[in-house]
């Protein structure tokens, strides 16, 4: 995997995250804090869905694109 390939993975991932969150914000998708919580307002949720989407997405096309590499 090259340093590239890693590069745009890690921006299309940032890119996502914040789409994620500005949806979150709009349709109310947020963890409300509880006595439990360790923030004190609340958070959008749903930025792991990106990282997640990201790091599958770019597993298969490295698997798929690399010579002599195990296909998914």
């Amino acid at each position: 995997m090259s340093l590239i390939f890693c590069a745009v993975a890690c921006l299309v991932s940032w890119a996502l995250v914040g789409l994620i969150r500005r949806v979150a914000l709009n349709v109310g998708m947020l963890d409300v804090p509880n006595a439990r919580s360790s923030h004190r307002l609340p958070t959008p949720r749903g930025g792991g869905l990106a990282i997640v989407i990201v790091t599958s997405v770019a597993a298969v096309v490295d698997a798929t694109s690399t010579p002599g590499s195990a296909r998914v």
